[in-house]
């Protein structure tokens, strides 16, 4: 059976930036499942796997603007660290929630400078061209 709109999918992954450097891979012997056409992948992943039957793989490299999208630097802001509600002091290069235009929203502590944090609300490989590599493992109807 081939990849197709509707499908349960089940992938083994990686992904490398430009410089080699693995950002995310399959870890453990059982692949990822996604349904196929269910938005759950960018759409320019999906249309690589399309049509790709169990046992395929495919390789291909997508541009930041069809990933994580160009990095922006209005997405970056200095906010109070009276507004830090962890229990761990705050370090950077971690993961945080604070109130944002959406509620409570995940952001990455750039920065920590006295009485102030800066936060950088861009995807972590937003600006980044990504190399895959992708092995179709089954393909259900369920």
């Amino acid at each position: 059976m081939q990849v197709q709109e509707g499908l349960l999918v089940s992938i083994f992954y990686r992904i490398t930036t430009d410089e080699g450097e693995i950002v995310d891979q399959t870890l453990t012997d059982e692949p990822v499942v996604y349904r196929h056409g269910s938005g759950s992948l960018p759409r320019a992943i999906e249309e690589r796997l399309e049509g790709l039957r169990p046992r395929e793989t495919v390789r291909f490299t997508l541009p930041a603007r069809a990933c994580f999208g160009e990095r922006d630097p209005g997405r970056r802001r200095w906010l109070s660290l009276d507004r830090w509600e962890g229990d761990q002091t705050p370090r950077v290069g971690s993961l945080a929630k604070f109130e944002g235009e959406m509620g409570r929203q995940p952001t990455w502590i750039e920065e920590i400078a006295s009485e102030k944090i800066v936060v950088d609300d861009n995807d972590p490989l937003a600006g980044q061209t990504l190399h895959f590599h992708i092995g179709v493992a089954r393909v259900v109807k369920r």
